[in-house]
């Protein structure tokens, strides 16, 4: 198994789940460990939080919030803060799996204020540029649950090595929107599970499997990392991308094309589902063209000017050849 490969490795999915998990857990407990000396938590608990944590895939992506919270609290020097949050970290259940196809909303009803302060947090990070995402309708909520159940049957049919990596790098699907209408959605390590969708973007099933397999590709990509950089450029060159309207950071490009490529491959895959219609078919085929225009833009892009991390090279290298195909 070559672990920067571009097609679904079920065994690789399991490896990155397990070295994010390993990652927060050696993390963490060192400020637990802090926290213990001063009395917080109690002397048992991060041994068996991290037992927990280390033997659960499919961790809830909130411990990740909450984690990125004490992180946050740490840059402040927040001493009490920093006390706080090692104790609440270690008070949650991280043995309790996320179920495959979890749809829910950035609303205090499913994720209670806290954890919503903290989605928020973690997905509008430019203070210059915020989203302001709100929650969405019951019915639109209602209606992404029946589309991620077909969406699943699709792929049970077509490619079930994808469905294993959708399931683990996106297990808990938060659906979220904004006044503008702007946001798309967003996956980020410090929610480790979650994959954030706009509905208004999801009209059907064929759509929201593609949608899936943008967000968990940037997972993916954060998981064979570690959340290192698969470039050395500096952040702040800015250079066309394919998927947005403002220069981006090579880094940004790079990602971009990478993910191109992985809807490409998603939309391929289900053109085995035999439960596709005649309609569906025409969707995938002129999605496939149109993503396959914006991935040789991307790729002109960063061919030009992007400097990569050996990793970086191999990872998209390997893409490359798939998309050569």
């Amino acid at each position: 198994m070559s672990f920067f490969a571009f097609q679904p490795i079920p065994a690789r999915t399991a490896a990155i789940d397990l070295g994010i998990r390993r990652a927060l857990s050696d993390s963490a407990t060192r400020v637990i460990n802090e926290a213990m000396r001063h009395g917080f938590v109690h002397d048992s608990v991060p041994l068996e939080w991290s037992r927990a944590l280390l033997a659960t895939r499919r961790a809830p992506p909130q411990l990740w919030a909450c984690y990125h919270d004490l992180v946050q609290a740490i840059l402040r020097g927040d001493a009490e803060a920093v006390m706080r949050l090692a104790s609440e970290l270690v008070a949650r259940r991280p043995d309790r799996p996320g179920r495959p196809g979890t749809v829910l909303t950035i609303a205090e009803g499913d994720l209670g204020a806290i954890d919503v302060a903290r989605y928020r947090a973690v997905i509008d990070s430019d203070v210059e540029q915020p989203l302001g995402l709100r929650p969405v309708e019951p019915a639109e909520v209602h209606r992404i649950r029946g589309l991620v159940a077909e969406a699943r049957g699709l792929l049970t049919e077509a490619d079930l090595t994808l469905l294993d990596e959708i399931d683990t790098l996106g297990h808990q699907i938060v659906l979220a929107t904004n006044a503008s209408g702007g946001f798309g959605g967003a996956a980020t390590v410090f929610l480790w599970g979650a994959v954030v969708l706009n509905p208004a973007r999801v009209p059907d099933r064929v759509t929201l499997v593609e949608g899936l397999a943008h967000e968990t590709a940037h997972a993916l990509l954060f998981g064979m990392t570690l959340g290192a950089d698969l470039t050395t450029n500096d952040p702040i060159e800015r250079y066309a991308s394919p998927l947005r309207r403002d220069p981006r950071p090579i880094e940004g490009i790079v990602h971009a094309t990478y993910v191109l490529a992985r809807m490409n491959h998603a939309l391929m895959a289900l053109r085995g589902a035999k439960s596709l219609d005649d309609r569906e078919r025409v969707l995938i085929a002129n999605k496939l063209a149109h993503n396959r225009a914006s991935y040789e833009a991307g790729l002109g892009v960063v061919l030009a000017h992007g400097r990569f991390t050996p990793d970086g090279e191999a990872i998209f290298d390997a893409c490359r050849e798939a998309m050569a195909i």
